[in-house]
């Protein structure tokens, strides 16, 4: 009864963290047993323009700030659930 307690609740977690991360532009690559990997896929900069390297870090810092969120959307829904 305990072990299938324990399933239950870890697909539970699992299924606010695959919710965060999607919400928030992430992907969910990786589960090591107590902890999960979200990645976001930067945007590739050419050196020599200038105009693409300027979108280039507003993009990162955006995906900065979505990476925060969602690890706060996260320890939020977990404590609220």
């Amino acid at each position: 009864m305990m072990e299938e307690n324990s399933i239950i609740y870890i697909n539970y977690i699992s299924t606010i963290i695959h919710y965060c991360g999607h919400n928030w532009s992430g992907s969910v690559n990786r589960n090591d047993g107590d902890s999960y990997l979200i990645t976001w896929k930067l945007p590739d900069a050419d050196e020599g323009d200038n105009e693409k390297t300027e979108i280039a870090q507003i993009l990162k810092t955006e995906y900065a700030n979505k990476s925060l969120i969602t690890a706060v959307k996260i320890i939020c829904e977990v404590k609220r659930n």
